[in-house]
């Protein structure tokens, strides 16, 4: 979904403004609708909590910023609500081992 909706522009634009990046392409708003798209078409409010935290947890593992921003934003917007997440101690925990994946400024301040 997210590379269907990437733009050669928009990841130029990235990729001048935030240097030694890499980009998809994708814009907020079209990363916010790939991940709620993935959510319906592969019903993952049906799954464990540990499958979508173990989603987003992938993704920010990604080399893609927008794809850190998509792994961000499952857990933020949709394992958090839902409970999947156990507290700052649970959360810490499973993020053992994600320090490469913020190697960039920008993601940190998603």
């Amino acid at each position: 979904r997210m590379e269907k909706s990437a733009e050669i522009k928009v990841r130029d634009w990235w990729e001048k403004y935030v240097k030694g990046t890499r980009w998809r392409g994708c814009n907020m708003a079209k990363t916010r609708s790939a991940v709620m798209e993935t959510y319906d078409a592969l019903q993952m409010g049906k799954w464990k909590g540990q499958e979508r935290l173990g989603l987003g947890l992938a993704m920010l593992r990604e080399p893609y910023a927008d794809d850190k921003l998509a792994g961000i934003l499952v857990i933020g917007e949709l394992c958090v609500p839902m409970g999947d997440v156990d507290g700052k101690d649970g959360f810490s925990h499973l993020c053992g081992g994600l320090e490469k994946a913020f190697r960039e400024g920008h993601v940190c301040d998603w």
